[in-house]
């Protein structure tokens, strides 16, 4: 788990610190072994690549890569 203070000034709001909190444990999740797969929906400027582009930012550099497809 990252401290907040970890987490650029645009994410600093709570809906976007625990979005990448759950993102960060469904990673770790998968270090430990569980396979998955993650959708992220929502309407046009809602923030999704902007979440994404965080996330792979605080990733740890360690298998499994996040890989990150934006469609």
């Amino acid at each position: 788990m990252y401290p907040s203070n970890m987490y650029p000034r645009n994410m600093q709001s709570s809906k976007d610190i625990a979005q990448l909190k759950q993102l960060n444990d469904l990673l770790h999740q998968c270090i430990g072994g569980r396979s998955g797969i993650v959708t992220i929906a929502g309407p046009v400027g809602s923030g999704k690549t902007r979440l994404m582009n965080e996330f792979a930012g605080l990733a740890p550099a360690a298998p499994p890569t996040p890989v990150l497809a934006l469609a």
